[in-house]
């Protein structure tokens, strides 16, 4: 089954393994985030103004590029139609090597301490956004208009700070839930809290 098309003004990940690409964005980002960060009115704003700066961008770069990346895919392809018999040869999964008798997981499960819970509730700070940065996954982002782990990384500390203001702004309008600690993505960004057993 052929891959969806990914429209040609959409940030992918792939394009940020292209040097050349990688440099313009920069530039354009350090003007865009420079410009507007006390112009914007409100980071909702910049945000938008960011998004259509990225499409501007990969869409000026984008011919050259798609053709390198249908190669890549082309040889891909190629790699999933080897016969099967080949992949069969490969080296055998081992039944025996899975548990079979899991151990009961309630009662092992850590708990939060009274400083852990308070800190779930204090605002996201640039250390707890940068240690969750480092740890996303790849080419991991959520929604349509979603920038992966490698954008955030490329554009700190301008992208993080936006991304921080918003994600904080977010929590205090209750845009997410009010109580931080019902907030999955908070207990995420929240790495290192004390617990005990």
């Amino acid at each position: 089954m052929p891959r969806p098309a990914i429209p040609l003004w959409r940030l992918h990940p792939d394009l940020l393994g292209d040097p050349e690409y990688k440099k313009d964005l920069q530039d354009v980002l350090v003007g865009s985030f420079h410009t507007n960060w006390d112009t914007a009115g409100t980071r909702g704003l910049e945000w938008e103004a960011l998004k259509v700066v990225i499409r501007g961008v990969s869409l000026s770069k984008t011919y050259g590029i798609r053709q390198r990346l249908d190669r890549e895919l082309t040889h891909q392809e190629e790699v999933l139609a080897t016969p099967q018999r080949q992949v069969d040869n490969g080296d055998a999964s081992e039944a025996d090597c899975l548990e079979c008798r899991p151990a009961p997981i309630c009662g092992g499960s850590a708990v939060l301490i009274p400083e852990g819970v308070r800190l779930l509730g204090m605002e996201i700070t640039c250390e707890e956004l940068i240690a969750a940065l480092v740890q996303l996954q790849t080419d991991k982002a959520p929604g349509p208009e979603g920038f992966p782990a490698e954008f955030w990384r490329l554009t700190w500390p301008q992208g993080g700070r936006l991304l921080q203001h918003m994600f904080n702004k977010a929590m205090t309008r209750s845009d997410l839930p009010r109580d931080h600690s019902a907030a999955n993505i908070v207990v995420i960004l929240k790495l290192g809290l004390l617990v005990t057993r």
